[in-house]
């Protein structure tokens, strides 16, 4: 079943547009940024704490060209989302 879970997760990531990714966040969420990374998916970050320019708890691969981060609301970030997939 795990195994299962772990294809279904890959091929998740692979099939996506973009991946949103909300900071902080889990290992399996962190394996999913590298897949989407590797891929050059666009990525969306939320940093609810206001944390993610803390070099201490960050990854350069949050700086990367293809990631933009969003600090504010859920909604604001939705919307944040939708501006910059429909430009």
């Amino acid at each position: 079943m795990l195994e299962n879970d772990r294809i279904e997760e890959l091929q998740g990531v692979e099939k996506a547009d973009f991946l949103v990714f909300i900071f902080p966040s889990g290992k399996g969420s962190n394996i999913e940024f590298g897949i989407a990374t590797a891929l050059k998916k666009r990525i969306y970050i939320l940093d609810v704490n206001n944390e993610i320019e803390n070099f201490d708890l960050t990854s350069t691969f949050y700086f990367l060209d293809n990631v933009k981060s969003f600090k504010g609301s859920l909604d604001d970030f939705a919307k944040f989302i939708v501006e910059c997939e429909t430009k």
